[in-house]
């Protein structure tokens, strides 16, 4: 029960970090921080259903509050079946211990190069169900990179801040 209250908290935090904050942040024009979707990251491993149905829900709240209907829950959705692949092909070779996507178990370089290849997917989906087609690729790339690029900088943020624990492995 503990552990279901602290993701619940978790996720009304990134919420409302999202909403009230970083949907109102922009670099340029061109570049937006997401954060909520980290949320899916954090996760435990579970069935994909429940994985699927979390990465529906994430993406709906965000969804409800941003004005962009769908958007976001087709492309958590789209995160969420692709998270456990994503991290399997990251985890260490030990074959007997439990993995997750954390800095403290995939160390640094890892977890940082996880969490692009997570933000620049979400991103790819995200934009592209947005414009649509491809008339305007080369503005979309550029937003896709700027974008992952400040997600991945405020999510590693966030990890080495509040999830980080040194075990001495590294």
């Amino acid at each position: 029960m503990q552990q279901a209250l602290r993701y619940i908290l978790i996720f009304i935090a990134l919420l409302l970090l999202q909403v009230f904050l970083f949907n109102n942040i922009y670099f340029f024009v061109v570049a937006q921080p997401f954060i909520f979707f980290y949320f899916i990251l954090l996760l435990p491993s579970m069935p994909y259903w429940a994985m699927l149905l979390a990465g529906f829900f994430t993406g709906l709240a965000i969804d409800i509050f941003s004005g962009t209907p769908g958007v976001n829950a087709a492309a958590c959705t789209a995160l969420a079946f692709a998270r456990d692949p994503f991290v399997r092909a990251m985890k260490r070779s030990e074959p007997d211990q439990a993995y997750s996507a954390s800095l403290t178990y995939l160390g640094f370089g890892r977890f940082f190069f996880y969490l692009f290849v997570v933000a620049l997917y979400y991103q790819l989906v995200r934009q592209f169900l947005i414009i649509f087609s491809f008339k305007e690729i080369s503005f979309t790339l550029i937003r896709v990179v700027a974008n992952t690029l400040l997600s991945v900088l405020f999510i590693y943020s966030f990890e080495v801040i509040f999830f980080y624990r040194n075990t001495g492995k590294d």
